[in-house]
């Protein structure tokens, strides 16, 4: 049966795929650690792609799988909405893969219908090559210019690739026709589970909360906030109305309206904080909103953005189809220059990251700007027409993914990890009495039970290096946290060691001497793969004092 919703939302992939990409190149911008990853690298190119050919699945695709690729790399010290991304893109990819099987294309289809696109990647392929063996030689020196050189020639071999525009093979607008539902459900699980986290004493004290420490963050820089109790409060519950409110607008259809209007007024305000994350959060919701807009609204998008694209057409003198999206991708490898100066000139600190972060910031403001904006009018504009949404649920082994979800937020009260289970900024603390409002831990698995604090330790484990290369050294202080925890210490660092730690309310010591191990020798054991990669817990000061404020 002919589904005029669907109609009237066409050329919806490569609307979505275009955000997906811009979303993707503001989190590279928020943490540029992937510079230091071939990972990384392949990453940004992908992304790059998408931009310049949103039509194309196969470079979607590919954004996807690298996507993944730097997550795994990176696990498990990965923000909150990174992880949670990488759910989204394990979804999205087994949804094109069906599509893809259906259609009896095949991996070995594809390739034939891109081999003109391969050819011209040949060169692209050899310098990332090259760039790889730079940044694997763990022998070779770590040097500015020899890293600027093998950036340059991964430059020029992706100018050659992108000579023409590569063939585009069909099947985005099934993909998401099947993808948009199950994304949708995703979302809404994510907002509510990080209400629910936040349901606990100590964010509801503004002493201590988060809630209030952000808002007394921006209070320091935006002197016209108020900072008396009832604004903190205002905080405090306007956060917790909000993250439960906004998805229950865009669930209703006569609401959906209000429902990006506050959604979009919502994160943009919150990115204004100069917490790294923050905006990169906004920027992954601002692209999932795009598939929350009704049919009539997708069609509306549309127009506002081909009359936008007029706009600038009137008043650019070069080709705006062919030069806009290399204007995007230069100012954005701009952004990533000025950080990369940052560094080299002021150090790789703490301190110097806020200045990055910054760069990045108003980048974002760019692209938040427009989306958000655009996603408030096209839906504002038809409130009075037909608001259901062009796609409805269909049956596919994708919705599994949503267990992932599920399962993620599930994790502190079955005695899992602690951190990335959708707590962020929530003062949650499940080990020991907790402090959540109902929720209380039942222990399926005995890692939060078995505790230990550090008592001393040479070197100091426990310090933030001055120079970070990754989020564990920005977040999750204090000196009691799981056993798990000191083992990972332990067995990840290459040197000598000596520690003091209490266990059990016993005493003990540890220490490794030129291979030699002196008391439990557990702690030199690496962790397996797998629980290496998906388990991280918080670090406390104390259990007998409120939760303060931490990632």
């Amino acid at each position: 049966m002919f589904d005029t919703r669907s109609a009237r939302a066409a050329g919806m992939f490569p609307c979505f795929a275009l955000l997906w990409a811009l979303a993707t190149l503001v989190h590279q911008l928020s943490f540029t650690f992937w510079l230091q990853t071939w990972e990384g690298w392949l990453l940004t190119f992908a992304t790059c792609l998408v931009v310049l050919e949103p039509r194309c699945v196969v470079r979607f695709s590919a954004l996807l799988v690298f996507s993944l690729l730097n997550l795994w790399q990176k696990l498990p010290f990965v923000p909150n909405h990174m992880l949670f991304e990488g759910m989204l893109n394990v979804t999205i990819l087994i949804v094109t893969i069906g599509v893809v099987s259906q259609a009896g294309l095949g991996f070995p289809g594809w390739v034939l219908i891109e081999r003109e696109f391969v050819r011209r990647f040949r060169a692209f392929f050899v310098a990332g090559g090259a760039k790889a063996a730079f940044l694997m030689a763990t022998e070779a020196p770590r040097n500015p210019l020899l890293g600027g050189a093998t950036s340059g020639v991964l430059l020029l071999g992706l100018g050659q690739a992108l000579a023409g525009r590569p063939p585009q093979p069909r099947g985005g607008e099934e993909i998401i026709a099947r993808v948009s539902p199950i994304l949708r459900v995703q979302a809404v699980i994510v907002y509510w589970w990080a209400a629910i986290q936040k349901l606990n004493w100590d964010y509801l004290n503004p002493e201590v909360s988060c809630g209030a420490d952000l808002h007394r963050d921006m209070a320091s820089f935006l002197p016209f906030l108020p900072t008396a109790d009832w604004a903190l409060y205002g905080a405090i519950y306007g956060s917790l109305a909000l993250e439960f409110g906004i998805p229950v607008l865009l669930l209703i259809r006569r609401t959906r309206p209000f429902g990006f209007l506050l959604g979009v007024l919502f994160h943009l305000w919150l990115s204004i904080h100069p917490a790294g994350g923050i905006y990169s959060f906004s920027a992954l919701l601002f692209a999932l909103y795009f598939l929350f807009l009704p049919a009539t609204a997708v069609a509306e998008w549309q127009r506002l953005t081909r009359a936008q694209l007029a706009w600038l057409r009137r008043r650019c003198p070069v080709s705006l189809e062919t030069w806009l999206p290399r204007i995007v991708i230069a100012v954005f490898l701009a952004g990533v220059l000025s950080q990369a100066i940052c560094y080299t000139v002021l150090g790789r600190t703490r301190d110097t990251f806020e200045v990055a972060n910054r760069i990045g910031f108003w980048l974002w403001a760019i692209f938040g700007l427009w989306s958000g904006g655009t996603h408030v009018a096209a839906s504002w504009r038809v409130r009075h027409e037909s608001l259901e949404w062009p796609h409805r649920p269909a049956g596919s082994v994708a919705w599994l993914a949503v267990l992932l979800v599920l399962g993620n937020g599930l994790n502190p009260w079955i005695g899992l990890k602690t951190q990335t289970c959708f707590s962020m900024y929530s003062n949650l603390r499940s080990e020991a009495f907790g402090n959540h409002l109902f929720l209380k831990r039942v222990d399926h698995f005995g890692y939060q039970r078995d505790l230990v604090e550090l008592v001393k330790s040479e070197p100091d484990l426990l310090d933030p290096t001055g120079s970070p290369t990754r989020l564990q050294h920005f977040a999750n202080h204090g000196k009691i946290f799981p056993y798990f925890e000191l083992r990972r210490l332990v067995s990840e660092y290459e040197g000598n060691v000596r520690l003091v730690y209490r266990r059990h309310g016993e005493e003990l010591k540890f220490e490794r001497q030129v291979g030699n191990v002196t008391g439990d020798e557990r702690l030199n054991e690496p962790i397996p793969l797998l629980l290496r990669k998906f388990l991280w817990f918080r670090r406390y000061e104390t259990f007998y004092g409120p939760m303060y404020c931490t990632h």
